[in-house]
């Protein structure tokens, strides 16, 4: 993780979305990790982030649903919102995103999970 919210992310991989890389790619948050390409119209704050075990949220209602996936796309971890927190205990450190769904509404914001 750099400071600017980019990832470096280095594999065995000689190529990424079709440009020629060599092991080691830069994904910054202008790209690949831009989540909304629409500015939600209720905004949502995560926090902490990075988080330790609790992600807080502001200006939450109650009872919405919520998934977390790795930046694999898989999913990790999906409920509902309690007490406008969701716990974060069970994943391992890493960038996440959320998807908070409300009612036809849903916004992504990604996280990172600390120890």
């Amino acid at each position: 993780m750099q400071p600017n919210g980019g990832l470096l992310v280095g594999g065995s991989f000689k190529s990424f979305q079709g440009v020629t890389e060599r092991s080691l790619v830069r994904l910054t948050n202008q790209s690949f990790l831009d989540v909304n390409t629409n500015e939600p119209t209720q905004k949502i704050f995560l926090y902490p982030n990075p988080t330790k075990d609790i992600l807080h949220f502001s200006d939450i209602n109650e009872n919405i649903k919520y998934q977390i996936t790795n930046l694999f796309g898989q999913l990790v971890q999906k409920g509902v919102v309690v007490n406008k927190q969701v716990s974060t205990e069970s994943l391992q450190n890493g960038m996440y995103i959320i998807e908070i769904q409300n009612g036809t509404q849903k916004n992504r914001y990604k996280f990172l999970k600390q120890l």
